[in-house]
């Protein structure tokens, strides 16, 4: 086997295993793959269980190559051209026969017996299994990729660099039988459904609002986590004229990573801190029953893609811990 037919079955093999993970998630999976929108509420285990099958299968992943059309024949023209070829072969050899000069009834029958049985050795050669496997892999290929075309692209760089080591820095803080309130919502941020105008826009510049993380959860001390990470988006494509004096089209982002927690400390556990915070952006509120602790964070990129960051998260989450101390038993 050569080394292109062996790369082909490789390629071949690698499409089979992640279609074969991709038909194995539930509709309601696919569904949310297919919207880009993860929504629901479920325990953490079940959370994290389905991330990871998320992630495992888009790093599986496969990338689709340039596959030239096989312009091959098919194994059964390939048959009738050796019998065509073997029988013009049989012919002139046996037409110089003195006998068969004479009997031109018996060569015909000869020539065409002689070809006939010339196919099984044929078909059984190296070089006719090795066309009709390559018919076959192309063929099995040209399905593959379009089964993989029509399936989703998984984001599984979200999965594994942000969303399961947050889930796994909080399963310590979260009771496995908790419900996790949880919506990722992974469409283009550059949609229609998230533009926005605010309130003194810029000329040439859209402006997009995406909610892309909410999470709600009730953790194993009693208080209630609320975590939002929001982008807002500044877009604005312009042309630029260059010292050659050729036009070319420009773009530019201005990206703003929103974080927002907001966490509720039950009263009956939970009293003020003594100690003022330095927070920025630190508010509180306290009633009866809970004190309120709200702190919000914000990071600039110019760069669209970029991936919200664990540490602002856990900072403010320290941040928070910092205006309570707990009641003395």
């Amino acid at each position: 086997m050569d080394s292109k037919l062996k790369r082909l079955e490789a390629i071949s093999e690698k499409y089979s295993k992640y279609l074969s993970g991709y038909e194995a998630l539930t509709e309601n999976e696919r569904k949310e793959l297919k919207d880009a929108l993860l929504n629901g509420t479920k325990t953490l285990p079940e959370w994290q269980k389905q991330l990871e099958t998320y992630a495992t299968l888009g790093e599986n992943q496969p990338k689709t190559i340039t596959l030239h059309k096989d312009s091959s024949l098919s194994a059964g023209c390939l048959v009738l051209v050796f019998v065509i070829i073997m029988c013009f072969v049989f012919g002139i050899s046996l037409s110089m026969i003195g006998f068969f000069k004479r009997n031109s009834e018996l060569l015909g029958q000869v020539i065409v017996g002689g070809a006939l049985v010339s196919i099984i050795p044929f078909v059984l050669s190296n070089y006719f299994k090795k066309h009709v496997r390559n018919k076959k892999l192309h063929k099995t290929l040209a399905k593959q990729q379009k089964e993989i075309n029509g399936a989703v692209k998984i984001p599984s760089q979200e999965f594994t660099d942000f969303l399961m080591p947050l889930l796994h820095c909080f399963s310590e803080e979260i009771p496995t039988d908790a419900s996790v309130e949880m919506q990722v919502d992974f469409r283009d941020k550059k949609s229609a459904a998230f533009a926005y105008t605010p309130e003194n826009p810029v000329v040439d510049w859209k402006y997009y609002q995406v909610p892309w993380l909410h999470l709600k959860t009730v953790l194993v001390n009693g208080a209630t986590m609320d975590l939002n990470v929001i982008y807002l988006v500044r877009y604005r494509r312009y042309s630029k004229k260059s010292r050659s004096g050729k036009w070319k089209a420009k773009e530019k982002n201005k990206v703003k990573v929103v974080y927002e927690m907001t966490l509720s400390f039950p009263k009956k556990r939970y009293q003020l801190s003594e100690l003022e915070s330095n927070t920025e952006g630190a508010r509180i509120k306290e009633n009866e029953k809970k004190i309120v602790v709200k702190n919000k964070a914000f990071r600039r990129s110019s760069v669209l893609d970029t991936m919200p960051e664990l540490s602002q998260i856990l900072l403010l989450a320290k941040a928070a811990y910092v205006q309570v101390k707990p009641n003395k038993a």
